[in-house]
This record gives structure tokens, sequence and C-alpha cells, in this order.
């Protein structure tokens, strides 16, 4: 089971996200659910340093060399569900890439999108973490009914 996480420019949320979502499943022993994420603009970039520190502030191990991966065809093909931060990502990602039932906007599991906190402070990116840590459990559901 591939499980793909998309933002704007995979450098925050998608990343962060992969990471607590890697630790949440494995501890679960669920360790056959492969994770990566991606974002919708090409570029060259790192996990944002705010990101980072809120990941090492709770423990969550991550790779601060990986470099931010653009969200392609092959990429979104190889994926068995794809998470999108925004309805809007959601909306381009089946508008380019068809298979909008695989896709499901983080706004159904917690009633909003999921704010960009580039460019904000470390209170944003604390938001992020914990709106995300709030619904590790409806994602690994929604994995597991994929994986039926």
């Amino acid at each position: 089971m591939r499980v793909l996480f998309v933002c704007m420019a995979n450098t925050c949320r998608s990343p962060m996200l992969e990471c607590m979502f890697k630790q949440y499943a494995y501890a679960r022993d669920k360790k056959d659910i492969q994770v990566e994420s991606a974002g919708m603009v090409l570029h060259d970039d790192t996990l944002n340093p705010l990101c980072a520190k809120t990941l090492d502030r709770h423990g969550v191990p991550y790779d601060a060399a990986s470099e931010a991966k653009f969200c392609d065809k092959k990429t979104f093909s190889s994926a068995n569900i794809v998470f999108a931060m925004t309805d809007e990502i959601k909306r381009v990602l089946a508008k380019f890439y068809g298979a909008e039932k695989k896709i499901i906007s983080m706004s159904r599991l917690l009633g909003e999108d999921v704010p960009d906190p580039y460019g904000l402070g470390e209170e944003a990116y604390e938001y992020v973490y914990r709106s995300f840590y709030s619904v590790l459990g409806k994602i690994l559901e929604e994995v597991e009914k994929r994986e039926k």
C-alpha cells in the first residue's frame, strides 16, 4: 500500500505529515505501508527549518537532507491513496491526473483545509502539527479501507 501526501511546495505540510504518519503506522506494526510526500510546484528546496524544529520538539524522525519532490504523474499514479492538504489541491490533482476517487482532501478529516504555515512563526507549525496529530487514526482507517 502506497500513501501520498500532497501540499503546495513539499517543504512544510506534506513532509511533516509524511514523517508523522510513518511513525504512527510503524508503531502499529503497519510496516507494509509505504509513505511519501510531494508538492504541486517544482523547485529546489528542502524541509523548512521550522517544520524540522516542530518535528524535533515532538520526537518525530525526519531526513533533513530530503529534497522537495514534485507530484508528477508517476508519483501520483504509484500511490493507492492520496491525501491533499486543501480542497483546491485535490481539485487540481483530479483535473491533471484523474482518479479522483483515490484522493481525499484533509478538510474531510479535519473539517477545514490545512493552513500553509510557510512564512509564519513556530505557532503556525505547531497548529499544523496538532491538527495532523488529531487525525492520524482517521488517516490509518482510510488507508486500511483501501487495503480491503
